[in-house]
């Protein structure tokens, strides 16, 4: 199991919003590693696994409040494993498996 997760600067108001779905500030990722949009932004794949049924319909109501997208579609794609996460201004946490790996 991977316990990668990514913090996102107290500055980003994103950062906010984050800590009302894990207040540590701690966001699951599924690995360390950046993919890229067709526009090049870089994002992280968040792990939506990670997170409890709770977790998942609050994400899902702060982020379609936020985009004006229905709540439900957030939710199906977070129950997917869809949880991308711009990786403007994070810190990475590397856990021991992916660590080994990049030796």
């Amino acid at each position: 199991m991977c316990d990668c997760y990514a913090i996102i600067s107290d500055r980003d108001p994103r950062s906010k919003m984050w800590k009302q779905i894990v207040p540590d500030g701690k966001i699951p990722l599924k690995h360390p590693l950046t993919r890229r949009t067709r526009d090049g932004r870089e994002f992280y794949e968040g792990d939506a696994s990670r997170l409890s049924e709770e977790q998942k319909r609050m994400l899902a109501e702060l982020v379609s409040e936020k985009f004006g997208i229905p709540k439900e579609v957030i939710l199906n794609d977070l129950r997917n494993g869809i949880m991308p996460i711009l990786a403007d201004n994070v810190i990475v946490h590397i856990c021991e498996k992916h660590a080994r790996c990049m030796l």
